[in-house]
């Protein structure tokens, strides 16, 4: 059976390409915290990051010369860029109806879910 999961993973932050390909990178930990196994041949998981530079960041005095100066604020973007991932898969699971008589995980595991999400 193919599984594909595609997601977009988004931040405000003016970032460069390098910075935002890393962002797409960071949040295929949270498709393997979410999806076993993950990375299978015959899936097609793929997560695409998205900067808007809406907000410029701010250089820490705490980098190194010559290092990225947004590496710190990219720290914490791709940390949080795991996190959403994995929420948004589990949050997709939870949520999902059944369809073509593929049972859903409600179906499969009533008792774990409440009217609040998992039990």
């Amino acid at each position: 059976m193919l599984n594909t999961t595609i997601g977009v993973v988004a931040t405000d932050a003016e970032l460069d390409a390098a910075s935002v390909r890393r962002i797409a990178m960071s949040a295929h930990d949270g498709l393997a915290r979410a999806i076993h196994p993950v990375h299978s041949p015959l899936d097609g998981d793929t997560i695409f990051a998205v900067a808007t530079g809406a907000h410029p960041t701010e250089p820490s005095a705490f980098v190194p010369a010559g290092m990225n100066p947004d590496v710190a604020v990219l720290a914490d973007i791709c940390r949080v860029a795991v996190t959403v991932t994995q929420r948004a898969i589990v949050n997709a699971v939870l949520a999902a109806d059944s369809v073509a008589g593929v049972p859903s995980y409600a179906d499969l595991a009533p008792s774990a879910i409440t009217t609040s999400g998992i039990a």
